[in-house]
């Protein structure tokens, strides 16, 4: 979810938006679980969706983990 009124015609489309804070600026909320998180970061990280199994946890947890400041809560 997003403000549309904040960004115009220039909306997030994917998890690379999500966790691109400078272009799209903003505190964000993840799930506080893995599952679903770890392919988030994947693709945000520049995986493919077909490139996603088997997952790449290390690279999946350094991408959350540099991300983590900008995180205000964990949900789930």
């Amino acid at each position: 979810a997003y403000d549309s009124s904040k960004f115009g015609d220039h909306v997030p489309t994917g998890m690379a938006d999500f966790f691109d804070v400078k272009k799209f600026p903003g505190k964000r909320s993840l799930y506080k679980w893995g599952s679903a998180m770890w392919e988030a970061a994947l693709m945000a990280d520049g995986v493919a969706p077909e490139k996603l199994y088997p997952l790449d946890l290390k690279r999946a947890h350094d991408k959350i983990a540099a991300f983590k400041e900008n995180v205000v809560a964990y949900w789930g």
